[in-house]
């Protein structure tokens, strides 16, 4: 079964500990959002794939945002699992404005962890980033059209997005 991967990008204030996250215009996720309809999995569902670590994949989030590296810290102990049914389309994402030239979308390729895209059923890991400066990079994610938001002003995504988010919430602030 395909296996494709999201990231989930916030930022902890040390000293007060709130928590915001990156909203991209299309949602929360890099590189892309969810298809639609899909499913967050059960806390404690496990792929019967290797763990992931999340190391490369924030690298090419620090390259999208232009950020240097280390500006992004990924969490390996952070699971969620996300189901696409089938006759969803479960991509990697343009973000970056095209395609390869193989019909897949750009994104998250050259860390050789996607599959190609497609019409297809499978989990969708959700990986969790955190940046590492002080203060969250606000320019950064301005320049990508993006913006810092708090889990109460996140209304208006969709559900699995803010289940996702209420997740990582609970994970970081315990």
């Amino acid at each position: 079964m395909p296996c494709r991967h999201r990231v989930l990008l916030l930022h902890k204030q040390k000293t007060s500990g709130r928590l915001r996250y990156l909203r991209f215009p299309e949602g929360v996720l890099f590189p892309a959002p969810l298809p639609e309809g899909a499913a967050l999995r059960p806390a404690g569902f496990s792929s019967t794939r290797a763990r992931l670590l999340p190391t490369g994949y924030m690298r090419e989030v620090e390259v999208f945002l232009a950020l240097p590296p280390g500006g992004i810290a990924g969490e390996p102990e952070f699971s969620a699992w996300a189901r696409a049914a089938r006759g969803m389309e479960v991509v990697g994402g343009q973000r970056d404005g095209g395609e390869d030239g193989e019909g897949r979308t750009r994104g998250m390729e050259g860390n050789g962890k996607d599959e190609d895209d497609g019409d297809v059923e499978g989990d969708v890991a959700i990986l969790l980033g955190a940046f590492t400066a002080i203060d969250p990079p606000f320019a950064a994610a301005a320049g990508r059209g993006g913006r810092f938001v708090t889990l109460a002003e996140a209304r208006g995504l969709p559900r699995v997005e803010l289940e996702i988010m209420r997740r990582a919430y609970e994970h970081v602030l315990g």
